[in-house]
């Protein structure tokens, strides 16, 4: 009778690579698809998510909490909620050059600022956004700092923002947005603008919060939102449109 032992080991090596090629095979995961913001999304499940409303094509990943609070605009961008903290927000935007003679609306120059005749230019890069935020006289700057997003460098800018009572609406008015008028921060809020130059026109992604005017009773936990900022930028891909 043959002697079939000889097989044993072909037989085994041919278990083991069919076990490896089943191990393989159960091991490729599919990727996650990615998921446009459109003017019906209401809630961000945890993903990735895209819009282009910048001017930019900008995926990033969430995990949950995070909601629209409201629809994308096009060449104005999208502005993000998120259910752990209350009176903050995220706007992915633009900044075209655009800004404001007056840091603020009075009663003298009211007209001016709802008719858009008291807008200036100025370079339209990271590094002019940057040094036009630090030069508003209604906010404070406490950092500015190189960053690189996406691929893309920029500069990063925390500040708090401090309005005198003369102006009303108590708002410090930052810079000029199309469709809705403006970008502006209320009195006694906290906030990180990110600028990052894209091709030929700059990206921002603007964190806000009313933290309130006693530090020692915040209204929102600013640094609790930031960690969730962070993990936003950093899960970020941009596309020049």
């Amino acid at each position: 009778m043959p002697n079939r032992r000889r097989w044993i080991p072909s037989l085994f090596a041919f278990g083991i690579a069919a076990a490896s090629l089943l191990l393989t095979s159960s091991s490729v995961v599919a990727q996650p698809e990615t998921q446009p913001i459109t003017e019906d999304t209401a809630e961000l499940t945890a993903g990735i998510w895209s819009n282009a409303s910048s001017g930019a094509n900008i995926e990033f990943t969430v995990e949950d909490g995070w909601y629209m609070d409201g629809p994308p605009l096009e060449d104005v961008g999208v502005a993000l909620a998120h259910a752990g903290y209350d009176g903050a927000y995220l706007a992915i935007t633009s900044f075209f050059g655009d800004v404001f003679s007056d840091p603020c609306a009075t009663a003298e120059n009211a007209s001016e600022f709802f008719e858009g005749t008291n807008t200036v230019s100025i370079e339209a890069t990271a590094q002019s956004f940057a040094d036009h935020l630090d030069a508003h006289p209604y906010v404070t700057v406490s950092a500015m700092t190189p960053v690189e997003i996406g691929g893309y460098s920029g500069v990063q800018v925390d500040l708090r923002s401090s309005v005198p009572g003369e102006c009303e609406p108590p708002w410090a008015w930052l810079w000029v947005l199309p469709v809705v008028g403006d970008f502006h921060l209320e009195d006694a809020e906290d906030a990180r603008f990110i600028a990052l130059d894209v091709d030929d026109h700059v990206t921002v992604i603007a964190a806000e919060a009313f933290t309130g005017s006693d530090p020692e009773d915040p209204k929102v936990d600013w640094d609790g939102f930031l960690a969730e900022l962070t993990a936003v930028t950093d899960s970020m891909v941009i596309t020049p449109a």
